[in-house]
């Protein structure tokens, strides 16, 4: 079974851009999205971007990952 880290950061890595709602539910089922989102940051140096949005007065936040980190991060785990 996979860790709700390792479910969110293979959803980042597809390129899809994820809000902390999109996290709650299945197939991510985190409970507490912001803050595996700050241990990828912090704890595997991951550079996540965000974006903040509104959407009919409701103000939400997508996080995401660059096209750049993405290879980045393919490699690195091709390499190892």
């Amino acid at each position: 079974m996979s860790t709700q880290k390792e479910r969110i950061l293979s959803g980042l890595l597809r390129g899809k851009k994820l809000t902390v709602r999109d996290m709650l539910f299945s197939p991510y089922n985190s409970n507490c999205p912001p803050r595996r989102i700050k241990d990828l940051s912090d704890n595997m140096n991951i550079k996540i971007e965000r974006e903040e949005k509104v959407k009919d007065g409701t103000r939400f936040t997508q996080y995401y990952l660059s096209k750049s980190e993405i290879r980045r991060l393919k490699d690195v785990r091709k390499n190892s």
